[in-house]
């Protein structure tokens, strides 16, 4: 299965940017790759034991990143697809990627960090990166969420997918 340190010998082969910055913008899950590997260096845990510390701390006890697929994760839901439109078929994920997803966590826990993220100094990088990109290309984007109008009411919506995972998270 594919893995982080797959993804970071494929990103150490490419050699030209996609576009000019500035120009065009696009999503990419590549930076959290990376910075699974800056936490390990500079941590001197793996990426799952500093992340695993770090939600103990904030009491989300049912939070976890999974790097190995084959993990048995109580209470866990499958995911599942009709692939051709007539059946529904469980959807096998099997890669050991992390931190660009494979975040199980529960609703209660979510809440946990949502509190946590909308009680911060209004001067911490996590309370800013929740911030409008202030950039002509990318004008709805932040650091991880996205702006949108939602029944006249401005909207900061969280929307993340992996395979056919997929989790939402919206606040007025």
């Amino acid at each position: 299965g594919l893995n982080n340190k797959g993804v970071l010998k494929m990103i150490k082969k490419q050699k030209d940017l996609n576009f000019l910055p500035g120009s065009d913008y696009t999503y990419s899950n590549t930076n959290y790759t990376i910075l699974t590997k800056i936490v390990e260096e500079i941590s001197g845990q793996s990426f799952q034991e500093y992340s695993q510390a770090l939600f103990n701390e904030l009491g989300m006890t049912k939070t976890a990143f999974c790097d190995d697929y084959m993990a048995v994760i109580p209470q866990k839901a499958l995911p599942y697809t009709s692939w051709d439109g007539s059946q529904w078929k469980q959807w096998p994920m099997i890669t050991d990627l992390h931190a660009d997803g494979f975040l199980y966590t529960t609703l209660n826990d979510q809440l946990k960090w949502e509190q946590k993220v909308q009680n911060l100094d209004q001067e911490s990088y996590i309370f800013k990166s929740q911030s409008r990109i202030s950039d002509d290309i990318a004008h709805h984007y932040g650091f991880g969420v996205e702006f949108h109008t939602l029944f006249g009411h401005d909207v900061m919506l969280r929307a993340c997918a992996t395979g056919s995972y997929n989790g939402q998270f919206c606040t007025i």
